[in-house]
């Protein structure tokens, strides 16, 4: 068992030097992946959020993500455009990814050189260096769980830091709900050790503090929402959704069996490390298991939870993106097991350091290689959807013409075509009399109707990280009334 009452031991001139510089190194590569525009749905829903919150009209999507959307606003406010001020929170926490996992590695037990680790194959995971750079809450809300769940298991032998970190577990809760599963065995373990020490006052002011941000947070989404019956019937509908299309309990949804490998062997398609990191990952499980090592069986408690959670109720085209709730783990047990070979290959602190460090280079490298396309292009050029309402803005704009929009692109159009003549559809224009005479149609998709423009991103690497939506967007000129 591992005595959370003692603290772990003080870093060395040589750890905090290579600490810094991991940090540095990861630090100035999240700005690579710092993208052009919105590109994905959420990401305009929370835009539309800045400009006027209303969970009740999807502004953002129950249940409001309030602290994300705060912590925004205080970067528009800072002068910032309200795209790059959601984009800043990601980046502000993508910069503390290293330091946070270490803390929380070190933590658990686990040797710094293995914590180390465990931060750089964290950082280059595709799927995190990618989101990163986006107007997405997810890097922004794993980030705090991580910081707050080291916290919490300081908080067994520091009242303080039992309270800082209710604190933190209650701003990323404010974030992201689901980061109340992250977070729930550090505090048992934390309150668990200040209660035996007859340190009531502690565990009671810790309760407290995360009951009041988390209160205060959804509390204050109500009431910018405008009232409480309009939020709960957004809360449920959008529950029901979530039963109806993306759970297992879903008609339309594949089965656990057919999904399982877009939530535990591929969330990002890149089979070498997909198979690696696997490999790595089962490992460390299985020895983990066999000696009943507890670092790796306190880091599963943590953050398996959602993994499994993730992989039976949310929409398995989007694994990319969610799959960063646990991806903590991942990196932890690839690092553990990568340790545990280093160790075997040559024995030895400094020399299985040196191991571990070239292991780690390798595996970091190939990830930062392999999507460093990826990231650059989202950084150079705007997405097909913002193109699209671009173009339509630019040369449409004045001369009054209808435009069609569908569903899809909704809130593209709300957003950055505000004040032009827009006519909402479905999927399709509907035909017949109510076939519209003139004007353009905005829709997702290439078409291959007459004077059609269409704006496409290649299915490349990008194709492999991103959900495969609004890669082709297309502006369809409609016949104007012959007389």
């Amino acid at each position: 068992m591992i005595d959370f009452r003692t603290p772990p031991p003080p870093l060395t001139a040589r750890q905090r030097l290579a600490l810094v510089a991991v940090t540095v190194v990861v630090a100035f590569s999240r700005l690579a992946a710092l993208a052009r525009g919105p590109w994905d749905w959420d990401e305009m829903l929370f835009l539309l959020a800045l400009r006027d919150y209303d969970v009740a009209l999807h502004h953002p999507h129950p249940p409001g993500f309030p602290l994300f959307i705060l912590a925004a606003r205080g970067g528009m406010l800072a002068g910032l455009e309200p795209f790059r001020a959601l984009q800043a929170v990601n980046l502000v926490a993508a910069v503390f990814i290293v330091p946070a996992m270490v803390a929380l590695c070190r933590e658990l037990r686990f040797p710094f050189r293995a914590g180390l680790a465990a931060a750089a194959v964290f950082a280059f995971l595709p799927n995190v260096w990618f989101y990163g750079g986006t107007a997405f809450s997810d890097v922004a809300a794993i980030v705090l769980a991580v910081v707050a769940s080291a916290l919490l298991l300081r908080g067994a032998r520091s009242p303080g830091a039992l309270v800082a970190g209710a604190l933190v577990l209650g701003v990323a809760v404010g974030f992201r709900p689901q980061n109340l599963l992250a977070g729930f065995a550090p505090a048992m373990i934390g309150v668990w050790s200040q209660w035996g020490q007859r340190r009531i006052g502690a565990v009671l002011a810790a309760a407290a503090a995360g009951m009041v941000v988390v209160g205060a947070s959804y509390g204050g989404a109500v009431v910018a929402t405008g009232e409480w019956a309009r939020y709960r019937d957004a809360l449920l509908a959008h529950r029901q959704y979530l039963t109806e299309v993306d759970s297992f309990r879903s008609e339309i949804r594949p089965s656990l069996l057919q999904v399982s490998d877009d939530f535990f062997i591929r969330p990002f398609r890149f089979p070498a490390i997909n198979i690696t990191l696997s490999a790595l990952a089962l490992l460390s499980l299985v020895t983990a298991l066999r000696k009943r090592r507890m670092p790796v069986l306190l880091a599963l408690a943590s953050f398996g939870p959602f993994w499994l959670l993730a992989w039976l109720t949310l929409d398995f085209h989007s694994a990319s993106r969610f799959s960063i709730g646990y991806m903590p783990l991942l990196a932890i047990l690839s690092a553990d097991a990568m340790s545990m070979l280093a160790g075997r290959v040559s024995p030895g602190e400094r020399r299985g350091a040196i191991v571990l460090g070239v292991m780690t280079s390798l595996l970091a490298g190939s990830m930062f290689v392999w999507a460093l396309p990826a990231v650059s292009r989202v950084r150079r050029e705007l997405s097909p959807p913002l193109q699209a309402v671009r173009v339509v803005r630019q040369e449409l704009g004045g001369r009054g013409t209808a435009v069609y929009v569908q569903k899809r692109l909704r809130p593209y159009a709300e957003y950055y075509l505000a004040g032009l003549p827009l006519v909402h559809v479905e999927e399709e224009l509907p035909r017949g009399s109510q076939a519209p005479a003139s004007g353009v149609y905005l829709r997702e998709g290439s078409s291959g109707s007459a004077g059609a423009r269409n704006l496409a991103w290649p299915r490349d690497r990008l194709w492999g990280i991103a959900r495969r939506r609004y890669f082709e967007v297309s502006i369809v000129p409609l016949p104007a009334p012959t007389d």
